[in-house]
């Protein structure tokens, strides 16, 4: 209810992402586990900021809104994914990216479990990300990456797939 509109936002092509058992984790994905970062005695809270980077096997998009905007409420990503294997899961991280300075901030994830019925068939899916409040300044882009490993915040699938992304965009509800 706090957000007065939404902004779409979509992204052309397609890109295959791979899980592979028993990953090594990108540093993307170690710097944002929360845990390791955040959740223990001796560590530093608050957001995630780091250089700009996507681990490797990650697909992204980026986009630049072109005014401030400020996000309040849960993010929606869609996409179609076909999943050549028995079973994936499909993370999802939303980074404010400042070109500027070459840094980028955690700004919400989620994690969506794929059911296959059959190896090979499309899936439409839609899926909200974390609800969170965010302002991304003039000049800043946000940048959805999508991967089927997002440990050690998550624990990755036992089992090899593929996924073909393709149709994605995201609704981000925004306050004016």
């Amino acid at each position: 209810a706090l957000a007065t509109s939404t902004l779409r936002l979509t992204a052309p092509g397609t890109a295959t992402v791979v899980n592979v058992p028993s990953p090594v984790p990108g540093p993307e994905a170690v710097e944002t586990d929360p845990v390791a970062n955040g959740g223990l005695p001796g560590t530093s809270g608050g957001c995630r900021i780091m250089n700009t980077t996507t681990d490797p096997g990650v697909a992204a998009w980026t986009w630049s809104p072109g005014t401030p905007v400020t996000l309040a409420g849960a993010a929606v990503v869609r996409v179609t994914a076909t999943v050549d294997g028995t079973d994936a899961e499909l993370a999802a991280r939303l980074w404010d990216v400042d070109p500027a300075t070459g840094k980028q901030a955690l700004i919400t994830r989620a994690v969506f479990r794929l059911t296959v019925p059959s190896p090979g068939t499309a899936q439409r899916l839609a899926f909200e990300l974390w609800p969170t409040a965010w302002a991304l300044s003039a000049g800043h882009q946000l940048k959805l990456e999508l991967t089927p490993d997002d440990s050690p915040t998550w624990r990755p699938d036992n089992l090899a797939a593929s996924i073909a992304l393709s149709h994605v965009s995201l609704t981000v509800p925004v306050r004016a």
